[in-house]
């Protein structure tokens, strides 16, 4: 297991063992509790791909049309 350290304001800190104590768990106990529950665990076969990253961006260009691939006419001159 690795250890990581971190600075955080006082008032932070405070609230943090506020809710660990609430809760009866130690300080790292709650921290590891709230980051497992909080950081999304991807393994490497279920990490989105290029293009659902950035679909957003399809269609956004100058000429209008959503997809340029799609259309052989755009391709003719490629690799030319």
């Amino acid at each position: 297991m690795t250890t990581v350290s971190l600075s955080l304001p006082d008032h932070l800190v405070a609230r943090l063992d506020h809710a660990a104590k609430a809760r009866k768990k130690s300080r790292k106990a709650f921290v590891r509790e709230v980051l497992v529950k909080s950081v999304p665990s991807i393994s490497p076969s279920k990490a989105p791909s290029l293009l659902e990253r950035t679909r957003n961006l399809c269609g956004v260009g100058q000429s209008g049309m959503r997809d340029l691939s799609s259309n052989p006419a755009h391709l003719s001159d490629f690799g030319a």
